[in-house]
């Protein structure tokens, strides 16, 4: 799990400073990428985490879990290396994540994003 805290270090230093401060930066990162979250949320919040590897390394990844509403899941996280936005890698995490959650009885899955992450919402 140390490698998801990594990973998410440098795409939200990267890709967040255009939408949020630093501090925010450094305080979501610290509430959702600590490793005591990162090691509860399968088993507390069953979340499952998928993760991208391009050539050997990890480019990016998502997770996802139902919610209280009946057939809907969550698409908690989904985040990739700012040099693979745009390609075709780029839909395998959400295009995974939809067909898995869809094996387990969802019927929807939903991602929450920031109002000002126009990246995201376009994608």
């Amino acid at each position: 799990m140390p490698d998801l805290d990594a990973l998410a270090r440098v795409i939200w230093h990267a890709h967040c400073p255009e939408i949020i401060s630093r501090e925010q930066i450094e305080f979501m990162l610290s509430r959702m990428y600590s490793l005591p979250t990162l090691r509860d949320d399968p088993y507390v919040r069953n979340i499952c985490f998928v993760r991208l590897l391009v050539g050997g390394r990890m480019g990016g990844f998502a997770a996802y879990g139902p919610t209280d509403g009946p057939a809907t899941f969550l698409l908690h996280k989904l985040h990739l290396l700012p040099e693979l936005h745009g390609r075709v890698l780029a839909c395998l995490l959400p295009g995974h994540c939809e067909a898995d959650a869809m094996e387990l009885g969802a019927r929807q899955l939903k991602l929450r994003v920031n109002k000002q992450n126009l990246q995201a919402i376009t994608f």
